[in-house]
């Protein structure tokens, strides 16, 4: 008799657990490339630079960089949602995302029921 949990690991595949062969090929795509923009979303720092930032992200066109600002900025500092929900839904609704744009408006509904 082996030791306890032996035998149990899982079979490492030919190219490992985090990179299989092809994977690149099946990665979702979570906008078109034309969504994204050149430069780098600010994420930190004063709201105001942020939500400055990520209103001329998605005036020019680029929703998808926005979102990623203001998504990482709420993981920054969740307190600031009330002041990022309204350029974050404008993103949604760029992209065309109804339901996260849904689940976004109770995240916000939850918040202000909360503080």
């Amino acid at each position: 008799m082996g030791r306890p949990g032996a035998g149990t690991r899982a079979h490492r595949p030919p190219g490992g657990f985090l990179r299989p062969h092809g994977a690149e090929r099946h990665r979702p795509q979570l906008a078109p490339d034309d969504d994204f923009g050149d430069d780098h979303p600010t994420v930190t720092g004063e709201i105001d630079t942020i939500l400055a930032d990520a209103s001329r992200m998605l005036d020019a066109g680029h929703p998808a960089s926005a979102l990623l600002g203001l998504t990482a900025a709420y993981h920054e500092d969740s307190q600031n949602l009330p002041d990022l929900h309204p350029l974050w839904s404008r993103a949604y609704d760029d992209l065309n995302r109804p339901l996260l744009r849904e689940r976004l408006d109770v995240m916000l509904e939850n918040h202000l029921q909360t503080f």
